[in-house]
């Protein structure tokens, strides 16, 4: 099944099962994020659902940017604001070495075809000390084998597989949890029943979602020098002078 585009994206979080994962990702993000005014924060993939959460702010309000892939598609976003979103090559993003302060990887990690590389980039952009918000479908789960979600499609992660990505590209994972528990069925008795199946898996078996949210931070490590051994000082001693013939004489 071949990656959802933009179109297909911006449909499903119109759908009543799309605003219920929206509605919780977003309260996740907020839970990992409480402040982040005036900060610089790039979403990359399909963030929007997102990056609005950021939005409402106390504060000066953050700078949001939308980065979207070219083979995904690009919408305009916000609507109701001057263009941010745009095209790019995940691992060549138009932007500079640590000039981000916080990244936001949804429907990204599971579609690029080398995801270390995407990492690495995302490394190199973020500032030291800054942040990394990534959402990706969790393996084995039923998101994966039933309904046809955006998180149906695309390579599926496991808790240690994912952990080692991250090490693998020099960030410092700093949590790890699972959301989406309730099946991804559009009944009303399964959407009416979100909060309590988010409650339950969330207390009960946190790795049983559909997918998993990782926050990760790029720390920077000063070197150590290498401790130089004292060396021990040397002392030289001169032989003692021959007597002259005038000191003989003398004595």
């Amino acid at each position: 099944m071949p990656a959802p585009d933009v179109i297909s994206l911006r449909q499903f979080y119109s759908s009543a099962l799309g605003q219920r994962v929206k509605k919780r990702l977003r309260r996740l993000l907020l839970t990992q994020w409480p402040e982040h005014a005036g900060e610089i924060i790039l979403g990359l993939g399909y963030a929007p659902p997102l990056l609005r959460a950021l939005e409402r702010t106390e504060g000066e309000p953050p700078q949001l940017l939308a980065a979207m892939p070219a083979r995904q598609g690009a919408i305009y976003w916000p609507v109701h604001a001057d263009n941010r979103s745009f095209l790019v090559e995940e691992t060549a993003l138009p932007l500079a070495d640590n000039s981000m302060h916080r990244i936001i990887l949804l429907h990204a990690l599971e579609h690029h075809p080398a995801p270390q590389e995407l990492l690495a980039e995302c490394f190199r952009v973020l500032a030291p000390g800054g942040r990394l918000l990534l959402v990706t479908p969790r393996h084995p789960s039923l998101w994966r084998a039933l309904g046809a979600t955006p998180f149906a499609v695309g390579k599926a992660y496991r808790p240690s597989s994912l952990k080692q990505l991250l090490r693998g590209s020099d960030f410092t994972l700093r949590d790890l949890r699972g959301a989406l528990f309730a099946p991804p069925l559009t009944h009303p008795f399964w959407l009416g029943s979100w909060g309590l199946w988010e409650f339950l898996g969330s207390a009960v078996c946190w790795g049983c979602g559909g997918v998993l949210v990782a926050e990760a931070e790029k720390q920077i490590y000063a070197a150590i020098p290498a401790p130089v051994k004292a060396r021990r000082k040397q002392q030289r001693w001169a032989p003692a002078a021959e007597p002259t013939a005038a000191t003989r004489d003398s004595a």
